[in-house]
């Protein structure tokens, strides 16, 4: 059996109030690291607190719209509440996004195209942006983006997963090229089917 230590690691989860994201916060806190998720919900940010109140002095939310316009900077004073925070920088990004509606191309309006240009794409893209300063001066850090099948393989009636996936894919190799030997590895998980409320439902 594999023994994870994230003791003295500063996570990012974006995302992460329930799903994918929720279940990576609740294991990296049993793994000793400290966790900021960010979140649309304040709801569910509210509920992730109660569930790991044990380790609330590891975990702190912050509530951003993800479907949303927003900038670089906007992005940073994320990061710059979690260094005043915890005292220390983010290590590990997480950029986890929920998935857009199911939509034809015929069927499609400029609010869907531009509500999941923002949350599956442009969001991640910032946050890539500001996390990666910080580790090239750390000399050490981990990008992960959690995408979908769909960005290798399109899928019927999913124009905007199909979309946006396959972009945020081809951003974070063409980061990974660029921060080759720094330190700082960029990863894209493509995942597939998860019994999580949104497939459930």
């Amino acid at each position: 059996m594999i023994n994870f230590d994230f003791t003295n690691k500063t996570i990012l989860i974006v995302a992460g109030s329930s799903g994918i994201g929720g279940e990576l916060c609740k294991q990296f806190l049993n793994y000793g690291a400290r966790v900021c998720i960010v979140s649309n919900s304040k709801k569910k940010l509210s509920n992730m607190i109660k569930k790991n109140d044990k380790y609330k002095s590891r975990i702190m939310t912050v509530r951003l719209n993800l479907e949303k316009k927003t900038t670089i900077k906007k992005i940073n004073t994320i990061f710059l509440k979690i260094k005043k925070r915890f005292k220390a920088n983010v290590d590990i990004l997480i950029n986890n996004s929920g998935g857009p509606p199911l939509k034809k191309i015929v069927d499609l309006r400029e609010s869907d195209i531009f509500k999941s240009l923002n949350m599956n794409l442009l969001n991640q893209i910032y946050f890539s942006i500001n996390a990666i300063k910080i580790m090239n001066k750390m000399e050490w850090g981990r990008i992960i983006n959690l995408t979908s099948s769909t960005a290798k393989e399109p899928a019927k009636n999913m124009v905007l997963s199909n979309i946006f996936r396959a972009a945020l894919s081809s951003f974070a190799k063409t980061l990974s090229i660029e921060t080759a030997g720094k330190g700082v590895t960029v990863n894209t998980i493509l995942t597939g089917g998860v019994a999580t409320n949104r497939l459930l439902d």
